[in-house]
């Protein structure tokens, strides 16, 4: 049987447990990525379950993005309104450098991941899409 959850990590909430559980371009980009959310995931993940997430790599982010004049009048204008009010534009505003704090570098994501609360086995590669490399996280919880 096949589960599809389509939640933030932060609202979710359940009893059943998870053979596999994946999160492609969400962790690092929308959602911190750090020891509370990875023991939030692991809770959900049976012992011998497997995680695969991807992270945008820090170090490969150079913000040369090219923001046209709407889009940062859009921006420069949106700060004047109320919270209630720019949220419902501000989609529309947001450019990569808005995450950049979000991006992890190889040497971040060991850290989150060798202190994890429960023992893990996990492999770390790269993969580069049109914008930046992601790393390419691949965990599995020790029974």
């Amino acid at each position: 049987v096949t589960n599809f959850v389509n939640s933030s990590i932060e609202a979710f909430q359940t009893n059943e447990k998870y053979d596999f559980i994946y999160s492609i371009g969400t962790l690092g980009e929308y959602c911190v990525f750090n020891g509370d959310v990875l023991a939030k995931i692991l809770y959900y993940l049976k012992p011998g379950g497997f995680l695969f997430f991807t992270i945008v790599d820090a170090e490969s982010f150079a913000n040369d993005e090219y923001v046209g004049r709407r889009k940062r009048i859009l921006r420069y204008v949106l700060k004047m309104f109320p919270e209630k009010i720019r949220s419902r534009f501000d989609a529309r505003a947001l450019v990569i450098a808005d995450w950049k704090d979000l991006f992890l570098t190889r040497s971040q994501v060991e850290t989150v991941l060798a202190a994890s609360p429960v023992p893990l086995k996990w492999e770390l590669s790269k993969a580069k899409d049109s914008l930046h490399v992601h790393h390419i996280c691949k965990v599995w919880r020790q029974a």
